[in-house]
Order: C-alpha cells, then sequence, then structure tokens
C-alpha cells in the first residue's frame, strides 16, 4: 500500500502549505485542473480511494479519516 494526495484544484503554492501545516511525508500530486475529480466522480473533499494495483477501485471514504481509522483499513487489505 502507497498512500498519496492529490491537491484537487490547488495551485501548488496552497497545496504546499497544506503539506507543512499537515506535516505530511508522503507524495501529494498536484491536479489543478480537476481532471481526478472528474474521472473519479468526487462531489466533495476529502475524499479517499483505496485502489489496487491495476487501479481498481476498492474502497472509498468520504469526508475526514483519522489515523486509527487508516490503521484499521490498512491491516484490512493487506
Amino acid at each position: 500500500v502507497i498512500p498519496c494526495s492529490i491537491g484537487i484544484g490547488e495551485k501548488k503554492e496552497t497545496t504546499l502549505r497544506y503539506i507543512n501545516n499537515m506535516e505530511i511525508n508522503y507524495p501529494v500530486l498536484l491536479d489543478p485542473d480537476s481532471m481526478t475529480q472528474k474521472q473519479f466522480g468526487i462531489t466533495g473533499i476529502p475524499a479517499y480511494y483505496i485502489l489496487d494495483r491495476q487501479g481498481i477501485i476498492r474502497l472509498k471514504i468520504m469526508g475526514e479519516a483519522d489515523k486509527d481509522g487508516w490503521d484499521k483499513i490498512i491491516r484490512m487489505i493487506i
């Protein structure tokens, strides 16, 4: 499992501020044109998707997710 985030519809500077404030230590991709939102039908942010190696969505989480919740999810799918 490789976590990453996508800054949907955000400028690089806004995304960098978010990364620094949240102390994120995983890759964050930029999507200033919101193509990801259109492709996956995301209607709200945050939205979390767990994809398998073939790119198939295996789990969707809409809204906030805390560390304990993520730990359980990761253990389930490993």
